[in-house]
């Protein structure tokens, strides 16, 4: 989590802990609803081998390929090394700074005092985490279509269902 998505602290052991509570809940769920069930679980084993083939690695670590027009696009990955940047980092930003955005104490929601400072909104971050995900969905379905047969395991109904979950969105909510 840099750059865009800084989320200070993580050099803290309560911070992980609650960092990788928010992967397991958010990351986990999000790559089988946009993989669907069966590349999700392929992906998982396939990736998971001594040697993966090359077609887990394209989808983990990014590639050149042809998109359905015929152009070349780059596939940026599930996960991209050298950008330190993923789909579910975007999605595990906006729900960590929703999270973050109160406090839940027994009298109700509360933002906590700060010193010397003033509490802003974290609207744009969200927003901004949100909609690096949604276009890196946008990205993760032309991949996968114009790829069709190297992951028979994909149907197209994930992708059209991916698109509608994960649109942009912008700070008033329109």
């Amino acid at each position: 989590f840099v750059v865009d998505l800084d989320i200070p602290d993580t050099d803290r052991a309560e911070v992980v802990e609650r960092l990788d509570f928010f992967i397991a809940k958010y990351g986990v769920s999000f790559l089988r609803e946009v993989l669907g069930n069966a590349l999700d679980k392929a992906f998982k084993a396939g990736i998971e081998a001594t040697e993966p083939d090359q077609k887990w690695k394209d989808l983990r670590d990014g590639c050149d390929y042809t998109d359905s027009n015929g152009l070349s696009q780059y596939w940026e990955g599930l996960r991209n090394a050298e950008t330190k940047q993923s789909l579910v980092a975007g999605l595990v930003y906006y729900w960590w700074q929703r999270d973050k955005a109160s406090l839940s104490t027994p009298v109700g929601e509360v933002k906590s005092a700060t010193d010397g400072g003033k509490h802003e909104s974290p609207a744009q971050k969200m927003v901004t985490g949100w909609n690096m995900m949604a276009a890196g969905v946008k990205h993760l379905v032309a991949f996968l279509y114009a790829n069709q047969e190297t992951y028979p395991e994909w149907d197209l109904s994930f992708g059209y269902c991916a698109l509608e979950n994960y649109k942009p969105i912008n700070v008033l909510g329109i």
